[in-house]
């Protein structure tokens, strides 16, 4: 079985891999003009460690260490690199392209004070090698214990209630872009097909969940809604998802919003069904409704439960078998056929 660095040249040929080696980053590091060699060859200053993270289901992702010598841009610094794979299922093929897309997200976030707050920080973007290097937030931790039971009442913000940061997050980014739309819409192509085979199209193929016309009909509209560019309406984070929400450990218990691969102009709705499909996924359903009241933008009910309803089913056939469920799914999977048809 080849490598992964073996896979990577043989679909990426003559482009840099992005691993733990530190001679390799270091150098990489000048070349792209992120640090000034003769800064970085002062005395202390080299590359001392590169530390494995994962900060990302898609893509590879490590935090540098220097020495001791002052660095532009901190101590430490992040990297990630889109690979033509999904890193966390490398089984899955994944358009690189989807590193473009989320530096002109994150460009995009910086001029708004509000939503730069919460998103990580772009130092530098080498589109060819498909490689972003962020600003260190810090040790963080995501959200992903919130499917195992974790509470959302912590604060977070310095004070602030979790799910009202959550939703105060969307209102900030679909009200501003409603209001401010990106020069050009973002059509992000490559991970909007790959989003609609994900999750309305291979879910339902072969309908082992024994939806009717009806309902089969309702989740192909809304797989066409989704991936038609040309309908308008806001900037989306595209995955809002608890595994991309993640909390520093810094005086203020920050709440960042990260991952933004997915990153699509479409309809606020979608955004909000994730959150809401994923409210349930962790067993939260009574936090939807309070969401909707947080929530300060218009929002066409059916359409959001329907985006709701599909993300559900995307994530139970990701995980199981669905002929021979749990009873947890079971249930999951009515929540997910009342969504779809309410």
């Amino acid at each position: 079985m080849s490598t992964n660095r073996e896979r990577f040249q043989a679909e990426m040929p003559g482009h840099f891999f992005l691993d733990a080696d530190e001679k390799q980053i270091e150098a990489y590091l000048i070349e792209q003009g992120v640090v000034p060699r003769k800064r970085l060859m002062k005395k202390g200053a080299t590359v001392e460690q590169v530390e494995l993270l994962r900060l990302s289901e898609m893509d590879f992702s490590v935090r540098v260490h220097f020495g001791e010598g002052a660095q532009p841009h901190g101590p430490t610094l992040l990297m990630k690199q889109s690979r033509p794979w999904v890193e966390r299922r490398p089984e899955l093929a994944a358009p690189v392209s989807r590193s473009r897309a989320e530096a002109g997200f994150l460009k995009m976030m910086s001029r708004v004070s509000a939503l730069s707050e919460q998103t990580p920080q772009l130092l530098h973007h080498d589109a060819a090698n498909h490689i972003l290097v962020l600003r260190d937030f810090g040790r963080s931790t995501s959200l992903q214990g919130a499917y195992q039971g974790d509470s959302l009442n912590r604060e977070v913000n310095s004070g602030e209630q979790l799910l009202t940061a959550m939703v105060a997050y969307l209102n900030t980014l679909h009200g501003h872009f409603l209001l401010n739309p990106p020069v050009r819409p973002v059509v992000n192509k490559g991970m909007r097909k790959y989003v609609h085979a994900l999750m309305f199209d291979s879910p339902f193929r072969e309908n082992k969940l024994q939806l009717d016309s009806t309902a089969q009909k309702r989740v192909n509209d809304l797989g066409e809604r989704y991936i038609d560019f040309k309908a308008g309406g806001t900037l989306l984070h595209g995955n809002f998802s608890f595994g991309n929400m993640r909390i520093c450990d810094d005086e203020r218990s920050s709440l960042l919003f990260t991952d933004a691969v997915s990153c699509i102009t479409g309809p606020p709705e979608f955004d909000f069904g994730i959150l809401a499909a994923h409210l349930h996924l962790a067993g939260h359903a009574s936090a939807v409704d309070q969401a909707r009241e947080l929530y300060s933008g218009k929002l066409d009910w059916q359409l959001w439960k329907g985006f709701a309803g599909v993300e559900i089913v995307r994530r139970i056939s990701e995980t199981a078998d669905l002929s021979n469920v749990s009873l947890g799914q079971e249930l999951l999977l009515k929540t997910a056929k009342n969504l779809l048809m309410d």
